[in-house]
Parts: C-alpha cells; structure tokens; sequence
C-alpha cells in the first residue's frame, strides 16, 4: 500500500467508498487507545499526492478538529495535518501527476506525458522523489 511508505500518516486500514477516502487508525493518546477515522480530500501539488483530513470520527463519534484539538492537544496533531505522498518513484519518470479525482469508488489520476518517452529510455525508468 502507497500510504505505508508515508512517515508520520497514522493507517491501519484505507477505503474507497463513492467519492470519499477513508482512513482509519488507532492512536495511543493520554494512556490509552482511541480508534480514529477520517475521510481525506486527495489534492496534487508539484507532482504529489496530498492527503488532507475533511472529517473526523474519534470512538465513533463526529468531531471537528478544534474540538479533537482541546481534547487531546498537541497529540491530536498526528491526524489534523495534511500528508504528502510522493508517487513519482512508481511511475516512468517521463509521466508527471497532473491531478486526482475519486469518483465512483475510484482514485483517477491524470498525469502529464513528455513526449520524449517514446525515444527516451531513461524517462521510462522510475522517477525518483526527493
């Protein structure tokens, strides 16, 4: 899974579900552990996939993050953030991520093809991140 490369992203289970990415995590906070879910909104920015929390569930209960903030303070800080996932060391390093929708239980990513990949072996070779 692309996420479990990610440094800092708490997941134990991502899901798809109509227009909507799912996240699920259990977090030790204050002594004990709480399940958290979230639903993130899938941007792209230079050429990465960010991940950015639209929702919140803590214990099966709707919070915002203010609230998620006040109770659980600095800690709660490891699912408020936005993530960015590199994903140009899985593609030719020819293709570039333009954009990303999900739509219909489907993450669809539009990339940008150079040209020169048709003569270019390097630009077939994975891209590299950094």
């Amino acid at each position: 899974m692309l996420l479990a490369h990610v440094d800092g992203i708490p997941v134990d289970t991502v899901t798809i579900d109509g227009d909507t990415v799912g996240l699920t995590a259990e977090l030790d906070l204050l002594l004990t552990t709480v399940a958290v879910g979230l639903t993130l909104d899938a941007t792209v920015s230079d050429g990465d996939l960010v991940l950015s929390p639209d929702g919140l569930q803590v214990g099966g209960i709707e919070l915002s993050a203010e609230a998620l903030l006040e109770q659980f303070g600095p800690l709660a800080n490891s699912v408020l953030g936005s993530w960015t996932v590199c994903v140009a060391d899985r593609i030719p390093a020819g293709l570039a991520l333009e954009d990303v929708t999900v739509a219909d239980g489907h993450v669809v990513a539009d990339l940008v093809i150079d040209g020169a990949i048709i003569t270019d072996a390097e630009l077939r070779q994975p891209g590299v991140c950094g």
